[in-house]
């Protein structure tokens, strides 16, 4: 299996920092496998004493090929792993800076899980289904500012869902009508569902279940739209989105390297830029700066 660079570079330095006792002698790619959403790569490290490594992505760990003879074994002792993480982990900055547009409809979904944790009887499915409408009704809410204006919205009310939605789902999927469809018909039939159980006197726990996983859906699905409207990144020369970023350690500059055709973009990584005070006052006329002055780009081609 290929071992690219880039990846490599990523890897033994991975290992540099985790077993600084390891000497690298050898590191190859040896299998990609996709679980659910994400690709985990599994590498091969040998040392110059005869110890070897499983080193696996995303996240990356490392695990001693003596305790894990198995590459099987030891992929799925990772997934497991990161599986117990996730189940006890708050959201991560780039998770909370992703559902930002969304935040506040998040925030009353959360509320349904819990009421659907503790529910026992019909009546507690009831809230569940209460709760779940008012995080949909929060969603529209929080999507208002975006799509108002449009056509679409002219005359509706406030508690609109159908309406509010359908103008959303018009503004987010523009041009796109098979993703206009599914977030039309999955946004009306999820509300249609959680009227149902909110006003169902023999609500059941796995109606309430099907709809805190409906309103989940509808709510990652406007979280992604909102932010990924424009496209997803891609290469300015080919056009793929098969790019790699890495942080270039010993010119302190991220890279984004294309990996279809080896295009790659250098920039500085600003946010490690030590400033050292002025020892002298500067020469000439002062001047504000209202924006960062960013370093140029330094492009290659392979």
């Amino acid at each position: 299996m290929e071992s690219p660079a880039p990846e490599a570079r990523v890897v033994a330095r991975y290992l540099e920092l985790q077993a600084p006792d390891f000497e690298q002698v050898h590191l190859e790619k040896v299998a990609s496998e996709r679980i659910g959403d994400t690709i985990h790569g599994i590498w091969d490290a040998h040392g110059s004493r005869g110890e070897r490594f499983w080193v696996i992505t995303n996240p990356t760990n490392l695990y001693s090929q003596s305790d894990f003879p198995s590459m099987d074994i030891c992929l799925s002792f990772h997934v497991g792993l990161v599986v117990r993480m996730m189940e006890n982990r708050s959201l991560s900055v780039e998770e909370m800076e992703a559902r930002a547009p969304i935040l506040r409809a998040f925030r009353k979904l959360d509320s349904a899980r819990t009421a659907l944790h503790e529910a026992r009887e019909s009546e507690h499915f009831q809230t569940v289904g209460v709760l779940c409408r008012e995080a949909l009704l929060t969603l529209v809410d929080d999507l208002r500012g975006s799509v108002s204006g449009s056509s679409d919205t002219a005359g509706l009310k406030a508690g609109d869902f159908k309406g509010w939605s359908l103008a959303a789902a018009r503004h987010f999927a523009e041009g796109i009508d098979r993703l206009e469809e599914y977030l039309v018909q999955s946004t009306r039939t999820t509300w249609d569902l959680a009227q149902r159980v909110t006003h169902s006197r023999r609500a059941k726990s796995f109606e309430a279940e099907i709809l805190v996983d409906a309103v989940s859906n509808v709510l990652e699905v406007f979280a992604t739209v909102t932010r990924k409207s424009q496209g997803p990144p891609e290469c300015p020369r080919c056009g793929s989105y098969v790019l790699f970023e890495e942080y270039l350690p010993d010119t302190d500059a991220m890279s984004t390297l294309c990996l279809s055709c080896g295009y790659e973009v250098r920039r500085l990584a600003l946010g490690r830029i030590q400033h050292e005070p002025p020892t002298s006052d500067p020469e000439g006329e002062c001047v504000t700066v209202d924006a960062p002055l960013y370093p140029p780009i330094r492009e290659r081609l392979p």
